[in-house]
């Protein structure tokens, strides 16, 4: 079951407001002595896991564990605590540089997770952690933006997975079908046409 939009916007302005109250209300010092502890006491209210623990499972088993399809309330408070978590240890005076690129990556995997009905938040999110470098394995950035209706920014994630080898010519090739399959008007708010679908199946054939 997808995201209904009144709940991703509930849940979005919790987060914030949640967010804001401990950067408004604390003193630099505060945040980084109770911060993190509140971010943490969020994150098991909100996800009903330990935030360690969640950080010592891969991306997939997280997801798992949150739930999977159905759960994306719990996945995207995971993925918006986990952001808030390395932006605050960020203002550490010697910051751990690799504990918050990893704790990026995992918001970013999480996000792209996510249903049809919080994509238009989660692509904004994924946007600004892709510009600041955080890297998304390109196959779920190629479903994500598949499901998205993105479909030329699906393409260029399907070209970096083809050349990773973590998706095949024939993910790609049923790609270019189902993009065949529907209405010029679907794939123009994509930003795609159907010649350019051709056209990919012309290159497939030639690689």
């Amino acid at each position: 079951m997808y995201f209904q939009s009144d709940t991703v916007l509930r849940m979005i302005e919790q987060l914030g407001a949640f967010y804001r109250r401990i950067m408004d209300m604390m003193s630099l010092e505060e945040r980084k002595a109770e911060g993190e502890m509140l971010i943490g006491a969020e994150f098991l209210r909100l996800t009903g896991l330990e935030m360690n623990t969640a950080l010592s499972l891969s991306p997939d088993a997280l997801y798992v564990m949150l739930g999977g399809r159905g759960a994306e309330e719990r996945v995207l408070a995971a993925s918006e605590l986990l952001r808030m978590h390395a932006m605050l240890l960020g203002e550490d005076d010697f910051p751990d540089d690799a504990r918050i690129a990893s704790e990026m990556e995992m918001s970013a995997a999480l996000l792209a997770e996510l249903g049809p009905g919080a994509m238009g938040f989660a692509e904004e999110r994924l946007s600004l952690l892709l510009a600041k470098g955080v890297y998304v394995a390109s196959d779920k950035l190629f479903r994500f933006f598949m499901e998205a209706g993105a479909y030329a920014r699906a393409e260029d994630a399907l070209d970096i997975a083809l050349e990773e080898g973590v998706l095949t010519h024939e993910d790609a090739r049923a790609f270019y079908l189902r993009l065949l399959e529907m209405s010029k008007d679907s794939l123009s708010r994509g930003n795609f046409t159907r010649e350019e679908a051709l056209a990919g199946l012309e290159r497939l054939g030639r690689l």
